[in-house]
């Protein structure tokens, strides 16, 4: 079971983990190389007794190349791995915990579905309130541009430490798109075929505090970014048990071909994706299940009816600061089609409701 702690300052309890979790060997920690994870990298060297090892990886994508950088600059393998910072340095992370360095061997081994045990202990520091990824068994790495997805249980790092405090220097819109991650993690989650009553307790729990806090949060007021903080964990929690469904589905190609911000991409498609879920549990008998859920996600929207979703989604995005459509962004029509001819199927098979790619590209209009 993970060891988790959760709150303003708890960076703090960093060298305890460490030494409960990885008392032998040397400490490598890894961070990102931009200004706000640097000033979070900081913070946390600032709670460790020795200097450890440092590792600084820079890029946009967890893919081979950036993997086989790390390598290099690893000679010794440490007794411990602490990652501080957004999600692409705890995927990479991940990887390195498997303590495989033939990166060509772990991708082969990821496309078979059979990724290596961890090798190394691995503690998780956040630096953004989004994906919860320090307290999921997922992971990514691209290679030529195509994504590959590990879903492990050996993937879970052994402690996830989320200290609010570490999140507040990343840019607004950093902040924002992350933010809007985590409460669509929340609400994909609730809406999954996956969903169990523990995972919709806690995604219940994930979108309430997210919806809430989120625009304070972004205001720079401290306890709602301690709230998001939580949130976030608490929706990637949920998510490790339903997997995400169609929203994230849509977003990949987004991210990947246009360079829209991962939590913003995952956004525009949701507002028109819960008008067509609502509206099709009105005809269709099989999404009964989910009526209670909908219902909940609904009443923490504000809304009493699905067509009132897509204008108080929108305006709720460009409060954040976030274009609300793919308009106001000034990506090229045809990104509907990209984005809905690129998803993922295993995304789409989590949700109840089956959706053709004209309607998957009309979630976008």
């Amino acid at each position: 079971m993970q060891q988790r702690v959760i709150g303003a300052g708890t960076r703090r309890a960093l060298a305890q983990t460490i030494a409960k979790i990885a008392p032998a060997g040397p400490v490598l920690v890894m961070g990102g190389s931009n200004s706000y994870p640097a000033r979070a990298l900081a913070d946390v060297l600032d709670e460790l007794p020795h200097r450890p090892a440092l590792l600084l990886s820079s890029g946009a994508l967890p893919d081979t190349q950036s993997l086989r950088q790390c390598w290099e600059q690893i000679s010794d393998l440490p007794g411990c791995i602490v990652a501080v910072g957004g999600g692409r340095i705890m995927d990479l992370a991940k990887l390195l915990s498997t303590g495989l360095r033939n990166v060509d061997d772990l991708l082969d081994r990821v496309k078979d579905g059979a990724p290596p045990p961890r090798k190394l202990p691995l503690i998780a520091l956040p630096t953004t309130a989004g994906s919860g990824s320090e307290s999921t068994p997922f992971a990514v790495l691209y290679d030529h541009a195509r994504k590959y997805s590990l879903d492990h249980p050996s993937q879970l790092p052994d402690a996830a430490i989320v200290d609010c405090d570490l999140m507040r220097s990343a840019p607004q819109r950093v902040r924002a798109a992350s933010g809007l991650d985590a409460l669509c993690q929340g609400i994909e989650a609730l809406l999954s075929r996956k969903a169990t009553a523990q995972s919709n307790a806690l995604a219940l729990r994930a979108i309430k505090q997210a919806k809430g806090a989120l625009l304070a949060s972004l205001a720079d007021d401290r306890k709602a970014a301690a709230e998001m903080a939580q949130a976030a964990n608490l929706a990637g929690r949920a998510i490790a048990t339903t997997r995400t469904t169609v929203p994230h589905a849509l977003s990949y190609s987004l991210t990947q071909e246009y360079g829209v911000a991962h939590g913003h991409a995952v956004a525009l498609s949701m507002g028109a994706y819960l008008r067509h879920f609502g509206n099709a549990l009105r005809r269709d008998t099989h999404l009964k299940p989910w009526t209670a859920s909908y219902g909940g996600v609904l009443e923490m929207l504000d809304c009493s009816a699905p067509d009132e979703i897509p204008a108080t989604w929108a305006t709720f995005l460009a409060q954040t600061g976030l274009e609300p459509d793919l308009t106001s962004l000034h990506l090229p029509s045809s990104a509907r089609l990209v984005a809905a001819q690129a998803v993922n199927p295993d995304r789409l098979r989590n949700s109840p409701l089956s959706l053709d790619t004209a309607t998957l590209a009309d979630l976008f209009a």
